[in-house]
């Protein structure tokens, strides 16, 4: 006769098959992205580093290899962290700079291993806010299909550090450790400026309390410790990097540049493109209003999705799920609102907008056509419109307006997020996380 399997044994051995199912579905993701898809890129319909800013990046490298002082001997645009991943393709095992074409081959390497550990941290979160195996499974395929729609563009910029870093904010987040997820958004901004815009949700999570104080404190040290010691030693170079963001023009396939575009394509006004800090500026019908608005539309845009993070913090505490709706409205506020939009950035959204993907489908998608058109307004279109095709103009002009549908969706998904109804202490006491509730016992 069959014994009955005690309670404890089967939960035991539910979690150890939960552990084998995340660690094959991460293993099936290193695969896929580090075998499988370089492959792909290198078949793909158009030729691998095609329009690349790679020369660009060899040139700091190999400036640092031979041994002179960034941001004193030359003046990079990116934060100091950036060159830990910029640097280090550069090097031969004999400590000499390598030739361009090993760095390119390397650095492509150096991004997939990136997006490698980005689909396994996204794997885990999956697993952590679902629990269960096949989360994790469709997390990896989703992250793959993203991969695909954003192209080889991945492999020749360092912006999937960003998404890195998105990805290590969201798990600090769902785990409930807001300390750890601030110390990772400064970290992130002094690898590339723009992860600061995270930071309201850790805020978010800690509400009006003490920890709020930690929370900015340490979001600022952590900052400031990425940017040393050059903060000391190269404070021209330092400033540099700050100013050179700040002083870029309106960028041709910015969100900004759609009124301008239109405006030529609608009434025939005279359209000029130009090139400056290393992107192509737009000028022409109302390029000056749209590039005198754009501080003030940036910061309209991201304080109203502060604001509705703010209003339906009690949900983003209860149901972590919603963490990953605030990163991609977050990061789509930043792009809709700003001068600048490359086409890399949208690799920024991919972790966020995988776990989106598995909840709220249609949000998702509208991320993935977002992306696909992205990719094949840059680089498969770009020819044209840099000298003005009107059809390819419109490709352009449908990617924004897609961009923009799509942040216009993100609102309103956070605007239905349930704000922090009035209820007993003791209700509230019930509701508060796991994390919050230890803190505040440990506290009292």
């Amino acid at each position: 006769m069959r014994m009955a399997t005690e309670p404890h044994q089967t939960t035991a051995w539910g979690a150890r098959c939960a552990r084998w199912h995340l660690l094959v579905a991460m293993v099936v993701g290193a695969v896929v992205l580090l075998g499988l898809m370089p492959f792909v890129f290198d078949h793909w319909f158009y030729p691998a580093h095609y329009l690349s800013d790679l020369p660009n990046d060899y040139r700091y490298a190999h400036a640092t290899v031979v041994g002179h002082a960034p941001y004193r001997s030359f003046f990079p645009e990116y934060p100091p962290l950036s060159l830990w991943l910029i640097v280090p393709p550069a090097l031969s095992l004999s400590g000499h700079v390598v030739d361009f074409p090993h760095y390119q081959v390397r650095f492509a390497a150096e991004m997939f291993v990136l997006a490698a550990a980005c689909a396994a941290l996204v794997a885990l979160t999956a697993r952590r806010l679902w629990h269960d195996a096949l989360r994790a499974y469709f997390a990896v395929g989703v992250f793959a299909v993203f991969i695909l729609a954003i192209g080889p563009l991945m492999e020749d910029r360092f912006d999937m550090g960003v998404a890195l870093v998105s990805a290590l904010v969201l798990l600090a987040l769902v785990y409930g450790r807001p300390a750890v997820a601030a110390v990772l958004v400064g970290l992130g901004c002094a690898y590339k400026i723009t992860p600061i815009v995270l930071f309201p949700l850790p805020v978010c999570l800690v509400g009006w309390s003490r920890r709020l104080v930690v929370i900015c404190a340490l979001c600022l040290a952590a900052t400031i410790v990425g940017f040393l010691p050059y903060l000391v030693t190269a404070t021209a170079g330092i400033r540099h990097v700050l100013t050179y963001q700040t002083q870029r023009p309106l960028e041709l396939e910015s969100l900004l540049g759609l009124p301008v575009i239109a405006g030529h394509l609608l009434t025939g006004a005279p359209l000029y493109i130009g090139v400056s800090h290393r992107s192509w500026s737009l000028a022409g019908p109302y390029s000056t209003a749209m590039t005198s608005l754009a501080t003030p539309l940036t910061i309209l845009a991201l304080g109203v999705v502060v604001a509705l993070l703010w209003r339906g913090r009690t949900t983003l505490r209860n149901q972590p799920r919603t963490l990953a709706l605030g990163v991609l409205a977050l990061y789509l506020a930043f792009l809709c609102g700003d001068l600048v939009l490359s086409p890399q950035y949208l690799i920024w959204l991919i972790p966020a907008a995988v776990l989106v993907a598995l909840d709220d489908p249609p949000l998702g998608l509208a991320v993935l056509v977002t992306t696909t058109l992205t990719q094949l307004e840059f680089p498969t279109l770009w020819t044209g419109i840099i000298v003005l095709r009107p059809v390819d103009l419109l490709c352009l002009c449908a990617r924004n307006l897609c961009l923009a549908a799509t942040f216009g969706l993100a609102l309103r998904r956070l605007w239905r997020l349930p704000g922090r109804a009035a209820k007993p202490a003791a209700a509230r006491d019930a509701e508060r996380p796991s994390w919050e509730t230890a803190a505040a016992d440990q506290a009292g």
